[in-house]
């Protein structure tokens, strides 16, 4: 099997989002084509032999970020006494 067709291939064969897990919702193939619409919004692409591509990003890792972001504030908030976080006038 060439390069192509395995691009091909794999990408059909996604039941997953590859970032998140989420279920496909929809395969659009062609010949040489193949998009993958994932609940989570994402989508995949590969045409014409080209690598496969991202054409809309899984929200899922940057929500994640945004949470650990979010824990770290809160500990920092926690372990700085709240007089260090105000300004003398």
């Amino acid at each position: 099997m060439d390069l192509a067709t395995s691009r091909l291939a794999v990408l059909r064969a996604q039941s997953n989002c590859p970032a998140c897990g989420a279920f496909v919702s929809v395969h659009g193939t062609g010949e040489a084509h193949n998009s993958a619409l994932f609940k989570c919004g994402a989508i995949f692409d590969v045409r014409d032999g080209e690598p496969l591509t991202v054409l809309k990003v899984c929200p899922a890792p940057s929500n994640v970020a945004v949470a650990q972001l979010n824990r770290q504030a809160e500990t920092l908030a926690a372990d700085t006494p709240h007089s260090a976080n105000q300004r003398n006038p």
